[in-house]
């Protein structure tokens, strides 16, 4: 029963993750057959507005957000409270609700599982990379252990499991 549980929960994962990927590629061919109508109907301010219109990157974004805070919720239910013992009690992070993560949350959540760098981080998230070292330095700033040992203590959270 263990096993058969195990490989329902990948299987649930694995489907989520190509059914977000599913949707990307049909939403971009949609936007696509919709630039190319209003093109070809000669309505190219229109077109042009929406080749420069930033919500609908934006909207796929906060949808990657979701799937990714749920699916890391999934196998982390208890990253939030493991996360929030490393900080001052003042500095607590409460996510927006329980399926879901604050940036920074996501930040670290992505440290814990082995991607720690910066840069790494900014590409995955489509930050850039000052905004995550702002990030990362205001929370290193909350934790109750030394600030350098931060990042390895978030980094080996899951590592003896």
């Amino acid at each position: 029963a263990l096993l058969r549980d195990e490989i329902a929960y990948h299987n649930s994962n694995f489907i989520n993750v190509y059914q977000l990927v599913t949707k990307y590629i049909a939403d971009v061919q949609a936007f696509k057959k919709s630039v190319f109508n209003l093109i070809t109907s000669g309505k190219i301010d229109k077109a042009r507005s929406e080749l420069k219109s930033q919500s609908n990157a934006e909207n796929y974004l906060q949808n990657f957000f979701v799937h990714f805070d749920k699916a890391f919720l999934a196998s982390h239910p208890d990253f939030v409270e493991r996360f929030n013992q490393l900080l001052k009690p003042e500095c607590a992070i409460v996510p927006p609700a329980d399926d879901r993560l604050t940036p920074e949350l996501r930040i670290y959540a992505l440290v814990s599982m082995g991607i720690t760098d910066s840069v790494s981080i900014a590409e995955f998230l489509h930050y850039s990379p000052q905004t995550i070292y702002n990030y990362r330095l205001r929370v290193r700033h909350c934790a109750c252990i030394p600030e350098k040992n931060f990042a390895d203590a978030v980094a080996q959270m899951y590592a003896d499991e």
